[in-house]
């Protein structure tokens, strides 16, 4: 991503790609079968989770995680734990796996009518706090929190998250905006946690912190605090001959095309 808005590069956390069928229960006699075809021709998918409600598999290349059953598939993809961004090469990487596995799910399940396809994004903006980010927010200029309300409680407005659903030429677009502080592991023994770290008793605050100003140069790929954007385009009722990879890719170049005007003085 070459662009900035208000001065923040985006950082791209997440991608979803979703399809949401009729009739599908012939999963019920064809799950095994479906991911033995989705082994045969892709063998880097591997069976992670698969019974008589779901069948899940990973990619063990491009760290996606695909799941379908009786009523709907989903691929998803996030950021990984170094850090390191989605960037374009795995995103085209992400919508030919979309457009392979839902060809073989439609075709394996004998689908032919569809409610929904759906593909979302989540971008991160770092910031310093999350005073910070909702100061970015805000300076976006989306969602003016109504006067009438601060003052009908006798305060002051400190954040607030928007959510608004527009809708576009062939399809719907649900944009939502807030603020996020990044969770931090805690060793519990024989469990691990990610807990906030102001949730954090006093006397633990302190090792925390040292954590935190670690992970703080790690930079602004894992940002401690952040505005987040989120954009779920959708089509309800689409046509029964789908192309996942054009609405995928079609999707996120408007949300990118968005992204940037946004960041553009009016």
């Amino acid at each position: 991503m070459s662009y900035n808005v208000k001065g923040i590069s985006p950082t791209l956390l997440k991608v979803a790609f979703e399809l949401r069928y009729r009739h599908g229960y012939t999963f019920l006699d064809r799950c095994g079968r479906t991911i033995n075809e989705i082994q045969e021709y892709y063998p880097d998918w591997v069976v992670g989770q698969a019974g008589p409600q779901s069948g899940g598999l990973l990619n063990v290349q491009s760290g996606a995680k695909f799941n379908f059953s009786n009523a709907k598939l989903d691929l998803g993809i996030d950021q990984s734990p170094r850090g390191d961004a989605i960037n374009e090469g795995k995103l085209t990487v992400f919508s030919k796996e979309a457009e392979e596995l839902t060809a073989i799910v439609i075709d394996q399940l004998g689908l032919s009518e569809f409610s929904r396809i759906g593909c979302r994004a989540w971008y991160l903006f770092a910031a310093e706090s999350m005073e910070g980010a909702y100061e970015f927010l805000r300076s976006l200029e989306i969602y003016p929190v109504s006067k009438k309300l601060i003052d009908a409680l006798s305060g002051e407005e400190l954040g607030a998250s928007h959510a608004a659903i527009i809708s576009g030429k062939d399809r719907m677009f649900r944009v939502g905006l807030d603020a996020a502080e990044r969770a931090i592991e805690v060793d519990l023994g024989d469990a691990v946690a990610n807990i906030p770290i102001h949730s954090l008793p006093s006397k633990d605050r302190r090792d925390a912190l040292v954590r935190q100003e670690r992970l703080r140069a790690q930079g602004k790929r894992n940002p401690l605090y952040a505005a987040v954007i989120d954009v779920d385009a959708y089509r309800e009722e689409p046509p029964p001959k789908l192309e996942a990879r054009e609405f995928i890719e079609s999707s996120l170049a408007t949300v990118e095309e968005l992204l940037q005007r946004l960041g553009k003085p009016e």
